[in-house]
């Protein structure tokens, strides 16, 4: 099993750098899901994507999630049972579930299940914006803390004082939602473990070619080495190719030289991988699949 997640400032073209690289590792002959944290995905392939995937090319499943009430969300659905049950509004459910980082969980529970079930080799992660991207470490992190503090099997006095905060004794109800509550933070716990895993798991941030990119590139690492995440790659999306010769954009051109120069010596020893700007945005499965040939030759 192996997962790439892309992250990346708005606008970076993650989504495009994404799917192509899930068309180029589904060419290679591995059983591949392009997994979007958002709605990104759908616009590259060109296809209507749902939360469950669909085959997309030979090889290629792919699907995106939002948040929404039309879409499952395993744990806003458990904090809408739990509020319910203690008789407090369950539209307090949906404002929780969308605090920051918090969003992600229910998407983050859907990844998990695509990794149990799916049987892929590989699972490329259509990331959210780096500003928010950089809140589901914490938020993983926050999941496995919850289950060691208040989840611990066989030590009921640990948790104790959590039920007395929803129940005045141990109804049959309040079990339950321990249980399940116990259940969608363990395979949070396990999903954080298969992330930080640098056998398995990388991180791949795309960035803009200009003046932000040597600063997104220290961030990244920081932020990423915080949690355990390992950075295997950045990517400078869209510099000018070597044919457009018209002196017109020669200050473009060097000021992209000198994000491409900053951010390396920014990334260290982590490699610095490049995508020329083509005449139309790459979309497609043919289009990405000759987008991915370059950075990955």
């Amino acid at each position: 099993m192996r997962i790439i997640l892309f992250t990346g400032r708005g606008g970076s073209g993650v989504s495009t750098i994404a799917g192509a690289t899930a068309v180029t590792l589904a060419r290679s002959g591995r059983r591949s899901l392009a997994f979007g944290l958002g709605s990104g995905l759908g616009d590259a392939f060109e296809l209507p994507l749902t939360h469950e995937p669909s085959e997309v090319a030979p090889n290629l499943l792919a699907l995106e999630t939002r948040h929404g009430d039309e879409e499952p969300d395993e744990f806003r659905d458990w904090l809408e049972a739990l509020l319910d049950w203690r008789g407090i509004e369950p539209e307090l459910a949906d404002d929780l579930a969308a605090l920051p980082g918090a969003n992600q969980i229910g998407r983050m529970l859907n990844l998990a299940g695509q990794l149990e079930d799916g049987g892929y080799e590989a699972i490329v992660v259509d990331g959210l914006p780096l500003e928010q991207f950089l809140d589901l470490p914490p938020s993983l992190d926050a999941a496995s803390r919850w289950l060691e503090r208040l989840f611990e099997p066989r030590q009921s006095n640990v948790f104790e004082p959590f039920v007395r905060m929803f129940a005045a004794d141990y109804a049959e109800a309040g079990e339950e939602m321990l249980e399940s509550g116990r259940e969608l933070l363990g395979r949070l716990a396990d999903l954080r473990e298969l992330l930080t895993d640098q056998d398995v798991t990388s991180v791949r941030v795309v960035l803009r070619p200009d003046a932000t990119a040597a600063a997104d590139t220290r961030e990244s690492l920081t932020a990423l080495s915080l949690f355990s995440y390992a950075c295997d790659a950045f990517l400078v999306n869209r510099l000018l190719p070597d044919e457009v010769r018209d002196p017109f954009f020669d200050e473009v051109r060097s000021g992209q030289g000198r994000a491409l120069s900053e951010s390396r010596a920014a990334a260290g020893e982590v490699p610095v991988l490049t995508t020329a700007h083509t005449r139309a945005a790459p979309t497609g499965i043919v289009a990405l699949g000759t987008s991915g040939e370059t950075p990955y030759a």
